[in-house]
């Protein structure tokens, strides 16, 4: 009896401990702001921005049929970019770029070295590595958008969720 409950409870480790090592996804949020987060939303959360730019295009063949606006909106580390309609509505995030351990993303800040990192997140989907530069790639949740996390020197320079508008 002694034998098989000990069986069992080196089992449950054993899961809770792979459990904690495979690839998760990612809820890429900035104080609260994440993929899909509207203007509104964002100067709710994060304040005032340092700059903002809306360029607006017409549309295309390759990628958008109808016009449509691109707003960038600059923080300290921190640059979000939302796309809309071509009059400049119904904007919402579509990438997040942070530079600065100013910001807080899924637990963890630029700075964190790599076991830091994936003590949190736990195993990355895809590592790419590149001169003196390697890249962790998880899936945001809802698999909506990709977030990579690079590394230079085995510290966290750069935190990017994208989401592919192609």
């Amino acid at each position: 009896m002694k034998h098989l409950l000990l069986t069992s409870l080196l089992l449950v480790l054993s899961l809770s401990a792979a459990g904690q090592t495979s690839t998760q996804t990612i809820d890429f949020r900035i104080n609260g702001v994440g993929h899909g987060s509207t203007p509104a939303v964002i100067a709710r959360k994060l304040g005032k921005p340092r700059r903002s730019k809306d360029v607006r295009e017409p549309g295309d063949d390759s990628c958008f049929s109808e016009a449509h606006t691109f707003r960038t909106v600059n923080y300290t580390g921190l640059e979000l970019s939302l796309i809309g309609d071509g009059k400049g509505r119904k904007l919402r995030v579509y990438e997040i770029e942070v530079k600065s351990a100013k910001w807080l993303v899924s637990g963890i800040r630029v700075g964190a070295d790599m076991a830091g990192v994936r003590s949190v997140l736990g195993k990355p989907r895809e590592e790419f590595e590149r001169d003196a530069t390697t890249t962790w790639y998880y899936e945001n949740k809802g698999q909506t958008a990709d977030v990579s996390f690079e590394f230079i020197k085995g510290r966290l320079v750069r935190i990017l969720m994208a989401e592919s508008l192609c």
